[in-house]
């Protein structure tokens, strides 16, 4: 008994020492291991107010370096490219505002002043052709429907004439004389009225034809220097003429018509010309076909072999007469 107390006196003293051990190889650990200390504590009232955290001040600096970079590569860019103009209509004090803004918003600025000005300029095109038509149907409605009509209603509105009185009358009856006189000077002032009208009517009418030919032959050499400008071409253009001329009268234009075509009867005898120009070459093609077909059916018959001159022989000749004709 006495020894089994003696030995746990020996295991008590042994755990106590380990663990007293431990404790202290824990608190030197704990005394060698550096402490996260802050500024605080480092610096305490003197720290700096504008100081950084920890680990901010490397990744600005980063980030503020990568920002300067690509400033000055956007900057080295814009200076090779040619600078932007400011829009022509405006005013000397709008465009130095223009040269100070940035590239991106004169680019958007310059892009859209240009399609407004080809919005514009494509619109009073519009107007302006809107109107030329409108003029010339008007003229052609004037030539061909209204002053034809004044004319017959003016000629509708001619009186008879009467025959002039004669002298016997003024002698028997000096009143019906001057009745009948009366009457017969009436008419012949309405009439040359009439006439008149007349004649300043079909004035009219000339001025309104030459104009209507004026804008005829200005819409023609419009349209043939966009889409046939070889037509108007001076060296060109009087063989194209002739050509064309030849082909028209080939399918019915009369001289007059030819001599007062417009742009799209210059046109449709274009047209024309080179569908007659396939069709030659058609015609010629299919001529030499025909040709070597015919050249064909004369070429000599091939004999056969073992006949003379190519003849048919006879029937029932040996065959040492066909292998030898000689013996």
């Amino acid at each position: 008994m006495a020894q089994l107390d003696a030995q746990a006196a020996v295991v008590a003293d042994d755990s106590t020492d380990s663990a007293a051990a431990q404790t202290n190889t824990t608190a030197t650990q704990q005394e060698a291991e550096p402490k996260d200390v802050s500024l605080e504590e480092m610096y305490g009232e003197d720290r700096p107010q504008d100081a950084p955290e920890a680990g901010e001040d490397g990744a600005g600096e980063g980030e503020e370096r990568q920002e300067g970079e690509e400033g000055a590569e956007e900057g080295e860019q814009q200076d090779d490219l040619p600078p932007v103009n400011a829009p022509s209509s405006w005013k000397a004090e709008e465009k130095e505002l223009f040269s100070s803004l940035p590239r991106n918003v004169q680019e958007t600025i310059a892009r859209r002043e240009a399609e407004r000005d080809q919005f514009v300029n494509r619109k009073s095109e519009e107007a302006t052709k809107a109107a030329r038509q409108a003029e010339v149907q008007a003229l052609r409605q004037l030539d061909e429907q209204i002053i034809p009509l004044y004319e017959q209603r003016l000629q509708a509105m001619l009186p008879q004439v009467p025959p002039k009185p004669s002298y016997q009358l003024q002698a028997d009856d000096p009143y019906a004389f001057a009745e009948q006189m009366d009457a017969h000077e009436r008419a012949l002032a309405q009439h040359s009225y009439v006439q008149q009208q007349v004649h300043f009517l079909r004035q009219q009418q000339e001025q309104v034809q030459q104009t209507l030919s004026a804008q005829e032959a200005q819409e023609t050499h419009a349209v043939l220097s966009e889409q046939f400008p070889e037509y108007l071409d001076p060296d060109q253009g009087p063989k194209l003429r002739e050509e064309l001329g030849s082909i028209a009268l080939e399918v019915g234009y009369s001289p007059d018509v030819l001599a007062n075509a417009n742009a799209m009867d210059i046109l449709a005898m274009r047209k024309v010309s080179h569908w007659k120009a396939k069709a030659d070459r058609w015609d010629a093609l299919q001529k030499d076909k025909m040709a070597n077909v015919r050249k064909a059916k004369t070429l000599p018959k091939i004999a056969r072999p073992g006949t003379a001159g190519g003849g048919a022989q006879p029937k029932n000749v040996p065959i040492e007469k066909v292998l030898y004709p000689n013996d």
